[in-house]
């Protein structure tokens, strides 16, 4: 490396050399595989370079420079996003890396960021003089040049926030060799010779691990995917602070009691200065947390080994307390904030929760898509627009039926973090009542369950759902806590004015027309979470289970007899019936023609009266509601079916009914 140069630098010039690159290959990005072909992209797309330059002992001086669409410029400057954010969403790397930031350049003008940081361990030696950077599996960068000391990787195609196009120029130092891109373990290798050792002092290991204080049981399969790399519960640093190379360093961890040991992670040798990191991403016992009621603490134990220079192994031990969340406890933001700017910045984990509740695997949300189906008139929700709208409409009634009441969110401070208690889906069933969080779940669950696309919008101080339609893709926000007087209209429209508002206040603030702070950011605030995107990203639910196939049928069935009772609770007073021998709730199971039905009446002493039909196969349910008298041996029904005078004969708790178009006899039997 030219000495004259300082880090800073030769970053520039690496990044003068990759914009050359980016316009001479224009073409290029044209015909290389990619997972969006180059003629769908728009005709603006994300432009990411990066550059790190690495040292003697596999540190890194990095830059990124990302040139945005308009639209992308002025949202991410709306969100106030971190620099450690715009990293993760346009560099590559790992989000677990010992990282500072240096600078941060915006240029409004250009709609261009610039980030200037170093990366500790950005190199290894995995052998003898062999170095390795091995964060490229998962992205599509691709090797295309290498000349000298400098290798340049390219990629294009489209990505969550649009298509985009990226080179990274990796720099290694001027006594480093045979520089090669192994395609098959997607890795950087390298030969560079090892600073020569000093006999002077002792060999030392600075050996330290720090850890996330509070994990989320409910997050457990998320945590245990190092491709979620932010989601790290342990991270080691171990620095060879003395004049002589270590060998054969390993270090792993675990959970005590909720996980086994991790494989260790290892590096042949440690040179002098050189500082190894290492992240832990503990695969837990998941029907051990799918079973954990309420939080608590935890050790995370750490055991590293190392050889001194004369072959003596160094074998130490660590520990440290983190607080496990109950299965139902989140935490909506990861890692430390100084200052609160946006809530995109304290909710960096809600997809995450989100995602790790929206259970569309679990037989109690199975079997209640089933029943909503069925409400639905049986169709393929997730065919035609016409369907989904029918089962969103269900959905919104089965709720009502079923007698579940919105309740608001319960949470407490942890250690000066909010956490809030969640409920899945069948939680929402078992207590009859949720939060916006836990209806927007279980809206999730159910849309998931047939198919259909689902979204969860997130703002201030709320949360709802929403679907996407099949066919035109149109999105449908639902008001998911209008539980008592309003229709599954009336929710769509409140939900619908709900993002316009809030568009409207991010309009207002990206054209300039009220000031930037805090509070006019506030109403601002929409985050969309899209559901299948997490499902392909592989974040899932804990397994949920301990319920009989009975009791799953019990809880999730609608009681027929008592939705008659409140269809007819909800009509005007009407006089006493003549006969209160009648009032009362009336059931028969009849069968007609090969096909089998359920039958209910209530016969209110007010003189309301509520009816239904239920075909079990095929499925269908016909409900009507009006008043009733008794006029001799007639039971007189105004109905909004229409009216009817049926014969009917009462025997105990016993009602006989004739019911005319069918020319059959009914016997109902009176229920408690």
């Amino acid at each position: 490396m030219n000495s004259q140069n300082t880090p800073k630098s030769i970053s520039h010039q690496l990044i003068a050399t990759c914009r050359t690159l980016l316009c001479a290959t224009a073409l290029v990005f044209a015909v290389m595989p990619s997972p969006a072909k180059a003629a769908d992209e728009p005709s603006e797309a994300i432009v990411a370079i990066q550059t790190a330059t690495i040292d003697a002992v596999g540190d890194a001086q990095c830059s990124l420079e990302v040139t945005l669409p308009e639209l992308t410029y002025k949202a991410i400057t709306f969100a106030k996003t971190e620099p450690e954010q715009l990293l993760e969403n346009f560099a590559a790397g790992r989000s677990w890396a010992a990282r500072k930031i240096i600078s941060v350049d915006r240029d409004d003008e250009k709609r261009k960021i610039e980030i200037e940081y170093e990366e500790i361990n950005v190199a290894r030696p995995v052998d003898s003089e062999l170095w390795q950077v091995d964060f490229f599996r998962n992205t599509e960068l691709r090797p295309f040049e290498t000349k000298g000391n400098i290798i340049t990787l390219v990629a294009s195609g489209q990505g969550g926030l649009g298509a985009y196009r990226s080179v990274l120029a990796i720099e290694v130092p001027q006594n480093a060799s045979e520089l090669q891109f192994d395609a098959q373990l997607r890795a950087l290798n390298f030969q560079m010779p090892f600073p020569q050792d000093s006999a002077d002092g002792s060999p030392f290991l600075d050996f330290h691990f720090e850890v996330e204080t509070h994990v989320m049981a409910s997050a457990a399969k998320a945590y245990s995917n190092p491709r979620f790399s932010k989601l790290w519960v342990a991270r080691s640093f171990a620095k060879n602070k003395s004049q002589q190379t270590l060998d054969d360093y390993r270090v792993r961890f675990r959970i005590e009691g909720f996980s086994g040991w991790s494989r260790w992670k290892r590096s042949k040798h440690i040179v002098p200065d050189e500082t190894i990191v290492d992240a832990f991403f503990p695969l837990m016992d998941f029907d051990k947390l799918a079973k954990l009621t309420s939080p608590r603490p935890v050790k995370v134990e750490v055991q590293v080994e190392y050889r001194k220079p004369n072959g003596d192994l160094v074998a130490e031990t660590d520990s440290q307390l983190v607080h496990l969340l109950s299965r139902n406890q989140v935490m909506y933001f990861h890692g430390t904030l100084q200052k609160v700017e946006s809530f995109y910045q304290v909710r960096n984990q809600a997809d995450v929760v989100i995602g790790s509740f929206v259970s569309v695997d679990d037989p109690v949300m199975q079997a209640a898509a089933g029943e909503i189906s069925r409400l639905a008139g049986g169709v393929g929700a997730g065919y035609t627009d016409e369907a989904a709208m029918a089962f969103a409409k269900a959905t919104f009634e089965y709720l009502k039926q079923k007698g579940i009441v919105y309740t608001s969110p319960t949470g407490r401070p942890i250690d000066g973090k909010y956490c809030q208690h969640i409920k899945y889906g069948r939680d929402v069933l078992q207590n009859r009542s949720g939060t916006c969080i836990d209806l927007s779940i279980f809206y999730a669950s159910v849309f998931e369950a047939v198919g259909l696309d689902a979204i969860v919008y997130m703002t201030t101080n709320h949360a709802f759902p929403a679907l996407r339609l099949p066919e035109s893709k149109t999105v449908i926000p639902i008001e998911a806590t209008f539980l008592k007087t309003e229709n599954f209209e009336q929710s769509v429209e409140v939900a619908q004015r709900n993002v316009l508002n809030a568009q409207m206040a991010q309009y207002k603030l990206l054209t300039k027309e009220v000031d930037d702070t805090l509070e006019n950011r506030q109403p601002a605030f929409l985050h969309e979470i899209n559901v299948p995107a997490l499902r392909e990203q592989g974040i899932t639910s804990l397994d949920q289970t301990g319920m009989s196939p009975m009791e799953i049928q019990q809880l999730v069935k609608v009681d027929h007899l008592q939705v008659a009772q409140q269809d007819a609770n909800s009509k005007p007073k009407q006089p006493k019936a003549a006969n209160a021998s009648l009032t009362g709730k009336w059931m028969a199971t009849i069968r007609k023609n090969g096909v089998e039905m359920s039958m209910g009446m209530i016969l209110a002493e007010d003189g309301q009266y509520g009816g239904f039909l239920l075909s079990l196969f095929p499925q269908s349910i016909s409900r009507e509601i009006g008043s009733y008298r008794v006029d001799g041996d007639r039971l007189v029904l105004n109905t909004d079916a229409g009216n009817f005078r049926r014969p009917f004969e009462l025997r105990g708790n016993k009602l006989a009914v004739y019911f005319h178009e069918a020319k059959m006899w009914v016997w109902l039997d009176r229920q408690p």
